[in-house]
């Protein structure tokens, strides 16, 4: 028993003495150099709902530009009525609620207003997207009801 604590011991004291010489410690942001980035887009699930994913692959060209390519899924959320099943307005039959999203741009960042190299900061890009969305809906409508009303 004694021997596994020893063991153990001195295996924690060669992990904790021999980290400080594998770590690589602090270095300045201007050495860090990423060529390639993926990005997953948070705001679209948020605002339309957990069935959106948005990616966005980034290739860094120089220390000024980049370009960047756009593929997702989007949904749209199912319609509500005016009210409840007595309105005169409900919605039925929500279907192929959903389409591709696809985009590229060119990016140019301003390298006096950015204090880092690209990928990070304030850019200017053309681009070009392209969004493909089909959805179907039923809406009935009581003219029983309107007429009830005027």
């Amino acid at each position: 028993m004694i021997r596994f604590k020893t063991i153990m011991l001195l295996s924690f004291l060669f992990v904790a003495l021999l980290l400080p010489f594998l770590s690589e410690g602090q270095r300045t942001n201007d050495s860090i150099v990423t060529r390639n980035v993926i990005k997953y887009n948070v705001t679209a699930p948020l605002i339309w709902g957990a069935n959106n994913y948005v990616f966005e692959y980034e290739r860094v060209l120089s220390s000024k530009r980049s370009m960047s390519i756009t593929l997702g899924y989007r949904t749209f959320p199912k319609l509500i009525g005016l009210g409840k099943t007595d309105s005169a307005f409900i919605v039925r039959g929500h279907k192929n609620n959903g389409g591709i999203s696809a985009g590229i741009d060119y990016r140019f960042y301003l390298k006096s207003e950015n204090r880092y190299a690209a990928p990070r900061g304030i850019y200017f890009a053309p681009y070009v997207s392209y969004f493909s969305n089909s959805f179907t809906n039923i809406f009935l409508l009581f003219i029983a009801m309107l007429l009830k009303l005027v």
